[in-house]
């Protein structure tokens, strides 16, 4: 089966590469990254298209061309500071991005083409969207849901030492032997989901294959204070608090929102936010100190 991965030669992108390859798939990655290619061509067997989602004209040439069973809509700008300073490239490339791969779709099928399975990659920022990001993401969400066209979504936390992620840049300052920074909201330490990229991956296939009714999917996750995570990586420098509460982060990140919370459902471990009342809402793992430490260590994040 030929899966068409925008954001290809992301962190993400590439664990799904990889994934589907190995189960005897073909992945085509779609992403504007030259760079990354590189490494979707040589470590596994897939097609590589450079193209953006914010061109129109790059995503039909590539569903026409290339003809994929289905599309995984990983592509986002995906920083939060980012899109904050820079709103109309997150609307460009999160809102214009997923409402392109949507027209694409029906441009080609006007041909007679047939796009089959459709998955989103969300966020859990989306369930009470402050930031730009979240509202972006928000709304490439809901433009996805209202296709309705053998589509699923999946919302995830953090990804574990992803470009950019919180405990790669840590990492960065504790081998710099520079003070790492722990952003708080009004005081208050922030807490966040966490999942492994391989979870993550493994988790979007499985909706792929399995899950395209229109519903929204999320693992079940662990929850860290970020002011336990934190100590791990201090070290012989203190770290510096900076307050966010400015900054459109929220505190605690939910799964769902508080609306959504009746219409979950559970099955072996995979929640779906359905439209059905259910009342199964996920309970939350918070992990302490001795269940953080052993967490990171695990997943090779600290020594």
């Amino acid at each position: 089966m030929k899966i068409l991965i925008t954001g290809g030669s992301g962190t993400l992108g590439l664990n799904l590469c990889k994934l589907l390859s190995m189960q005897g798939h073909l992945p085509i990655v779609f992403s504007r990254n030259f760079a990354n290619h590189a490494t979707a061509i040589n470590c596994y067997e897939s097609l590589s298209v450079i193209g953006n989602v914010k061109n129109l004209s790059d995503l039909i040439c590539a569903i026409r061309k290339y003809q994929p069973d289905g599309i995984i809509h990983a592509a986002a700008n995906k920083h939060i500071g980012v899109c904050q300073i820079n709103p109309m490239d997150a609307v460009e490339s999160n809102v214009v991005g997923t409402a392109n791969i949507i027209n694409a779709i029906k441009i080609v099928e006007q041909d007679g083409q047939k796009v089959g399975r459709l998955v989103f990659i969300g966020t859990d920022k989306i369930c009470e969207p402050k930031s730009v990001y979240a509202m972006t993401k928000y709304l490439g969400e809901k433009m996805w849901q209202e296709f309705g066209h053998n589509t699923s979504a999946v919302r995830f936390g953090n990804i574990l030492d992803s470009n950019g992620s919180v405990f790669q840049i840590w990492n960065k300052c504790v081998e710099e032997n520079k003070p790492i920074t722990l952003h708080t909201i009004n005081g208050k330490p922030m807490k966040r989901f966490f999942i492994t990229q391989h979870e993550a991956a493994k988790f979007i296939v499985e909706v792929y294959f399995n899950h395209t009714n229109n519903f929204i999917y999320f693992p079940s996750m662990p929850m860290i204070d970020m002011s336990i995570a934190a100590l791990f990586f201090e070290k012989h420098k203190p770290m510096r608090v900076v307050d966010f509460t400015n900054t459109k982060e929220n505190l605690i990140e939910k799964i769902y929102s508080d609306d959504e919370k009746k219409f979950v459902c559970e099955d072996n471990g995979v929640y779906a936010i359905t439209n059905e009342i259910c009342n199964s809402p996920a309970e939350t793992k918070m992990l302490n100190y001795e269940e953080t430490k052993a967490y990171l260590q695990i997943n090779h994040v600290i020594t």
